[in-house]
Order: structure tokens, then C-alpha cells, then sequence
């Protein structure tokens, strides 16, 4: 197990502490499955990391915190403002889950 560092915008604070955040797409691998990260004063655990495409990820919003695949492609885009919306671009999908205090 190693602790590793995955930002998060503090939007995603309550669904990721409440649970409902359960998954991340990046464009780059953050760790592996075992590992840990604090964030929010919470810690979390990876349980998978694989390759997916966008639009699959779009699909799983729910897991991603966001109330739609619509809200899921706004915030992709607002932080890949040069990349844009690639929906077979493939990314990096970390799956968590929280800790028990």
C-alpha cells in the first residue's frame, strides 16, 4: 500500500465523502489498486485502475459525481479546456472507496 496524491475540486467534497464519488478518469494513471489518498479528511482506498473511453465514462456519471452524462462532459471539459470533448479518447478510470473513520 502506498499513499498517493489525486487532486480534487472541492465540488466533489460532499459526494466524495457521502460515497457517491466512487471513480475518477484521468488522463494518466494516479496509482494502482491497494493504494491510499487523503483528501477532504478522509481517507480512501483504490480498489481498480483500467482504461476506458470517454463515453463509456460519460455513461457511469453517477460514479463520477455528477448528475448526468451532460454534467459529466461540462466538467470534463471545463478542465480540459484544450482537449475538449474526445469521446473515444481513452483514459485512465481510478475506482475508490472511503475508509471507515
Amino acid at each position: 500500500m502506498i499513499e498517493v496524491k489525486i487532486p480534487f475540486m472541492d465540488e466533489f467534497k460532499e459526494v466524495m465523502l457521502m460515497g457517491t464519488k466512487r471513480q475518477t478518469a484521468r488522463n494518466k494513471r494516479y496509482c494502482q489498486a491497494g493504494d491510499v489518498f487523503h483528501i477532504f479528511g478522509a481517507m480512501f482506498t483504490v480498489t481498480r485502475v483500467y482504461k476506458c473511453d470517454l463515453a463509456t465514462v460519460a455513461l457511469a456519471y453517477e460514479a463520477e459525481g455528477c448528475t448526468s452524462e451532460e454534467d459529466f462532459i461540462g466538467v470534463w471539459v471545463r478542465l480540459h479546456k484544450r482537449l475538449g470533448w474526445t469521446p473515444d479518447k481513452e483514459v485512465y478510470v481510478h475506482e475508490f472507496e472511503r475508509v471507515p473513520a
